[in-house]
């Protein structure tokens, strides 16, 4: 079986460039989130510590021009864009230009994991991390988020030497990308003049796109899922409970609608969904709606040590594919993962989740988390004959069909 890996399952054909979203857990009270810093802010200074525990600020850098690269260990886009950060790093230091990599929304042992096996790849870049980690008391307290208003990564920020915001560039398009060496060159950087062309006429084009996204929103789901059609009946498949027995899928979905997430422990967005979908399931309990969360591509001593940890947290149930996490290049075992079993032979970022009516029909997925995921959840409950409290009804409905096209165009009189 041929597997294929979507980076981004929403993003046009043409698109340029990838993040991954970043949200908060939801609170009893909404707090609004800061708005993401722009051109002409000052860049505020906050500290990071590096491997030899020694505190890292941007003001250490205050006579140079500074790209402000927020990262992490999960981030598969942030680890995509190093080869083509560092050969900016390395194009561009003599004329006093740092990349500084700060590490966000991870754990401090993931990143003193990852760094020392990495740093030689990219020996220009200098890494370092927030010390306010993932699940820790002070995770809210993290510069990406409270002072940069930073939503989804990699993020970078292009810190001129007057101390103010040159670029903002959110996402990574790799060597094609011109965006970050456009901002260099408004940071009084001398660059080849037909790489800021080139990042004019993208930035154009993003705008005009962004206008008619703007006029015409598409549907923030999907239909399809691989060879997966909406309303086509999902196969039962094998799971390992929480208490570590032998399931099937229909043990808890048999009649229910099923709010069906793939998720992992390593998976950061992923772990930020889980307090939105308790609330889920405790809101929509009474109407006949369960949330099933399938711990995939993750090892079954990290699902262990999860639930445990999380038993009491979240109610909802989750389960393991008894698979685990295939190694690297084993395309035999990735092909007998749940999600390449239900798509026939695709592979999406996590978390990814599906909804399935409860007549055991596929309605529609969507990858990710973040606001809009929210709404393609409200969307997606309401195709499935689900009534949505007047709270949670999405700000718009797009019916059943909203995104399938004809496979062949109708023909013309």
């Amino acid at each position: 079986m041929k597997t294929v890996f979507l980076r981004s399952l929403f993003a046009p054909a043409t698109a340029l460039f990838a993040a991954a979203v970043l949200t908060t857990a939801h609170a009893a009270t909404p707090v609004a989130a800061p708005a993401t810093l722009r051109v002409g802010a000052i860049a505020p200074d906050f500290v990071m510590k590096n491997l030899a525990g020694a505190d890292v600020r941007l003001s250490d850098y205050k006579d140079k021009v500074v790209v402000l690269d927020f990262w992490a260990t999960w981030c598969g886009p942030c680890i995509a864009s190093f080869p083509h950060t560092q050969t900016l790093a390395a194009k561009y230091k003599d004329q006093g230009v740092v990349v500084l990599a700060s590490g966000t929304s991870d754990t401090i042992a993931k990143f003193r994991e990852w760094i020392p096996v990495n740093q030689p790849k990219y020996p220009d870049l200098i890494f370092a991390w927030d010390p306010n980690e993932r699940d820790s008391a002070t995770f809210a307290e993290r510069a990406s988020s409270k002072l940069y208003g930073v939503t989804g990564i990699p993020t970078q920020f292009v810190i001129g030497r007057d101390g103010k915001i040159a670029g903002v560039i959110v996402g990574n398009g790799g060597a094609t990308d011109p965006r970050t060496e456009a901002a260099l060159a408004t940071a009084g950087i001398k660059v080849d003049a037909a790489i800021v062309a080139a990042a004019d006429a993208k930035a154009k084009a993003s705008a005009a796109a962004a206008a008619e996204k703007a006029k015409n929103p598409p549907p923030p789901f999907r239909e399809s899922y691989g060879k997966l059609k909406a309303g086509d009946a999902i196969p039962d498949f094998d799971v390992i409970t929480a208490d570590g027995k032998p399931g099937k899928f229909s043990d808890f979905a048999k009649g229910k609608t099923v709010i069906l997430d793939f998720w992992a422990t390593w998976c950061g967005p992923c772990l930020q969904a889980m307090p939105h979908y308790q609330e889920i399931s405790r809101r929509y309990a009474d109407k006949n709606v369960i949330v099933l969360g399938v711990c995939s591509f993750d090892t079954r001593e990290a699902y262990d040590k999860w639930v445990t940890a999380n038993r009491e947290k979240y109610t909802f149930p989750t389960v393991f594919d008894p698979i685990g996490k295939p190694a690297s290049g084993d395309r035999a075992a990735s092909a007998k993962t749940v999600m390449v079993q239900l798509t026939q032979g695709v592979m999406s970022p996590l978390p990814t989740t599906l909804v399935i009516n409860s007549a055991g029909k596929f309605v529609g997925m969507y990858a990710g988390y973040s606001p809009a995921t929210e709404q393609a959840l409200a969307n997606l409950l309401m195709i499935a004959g689900v009534e949505i409290a007047p709270a949670d009804q999405p700000k718009r409905f797009y019916p059943a069909g909203s995104t399938i096209k004809p496979a062949v165009a109708p023909k013309t009189q």
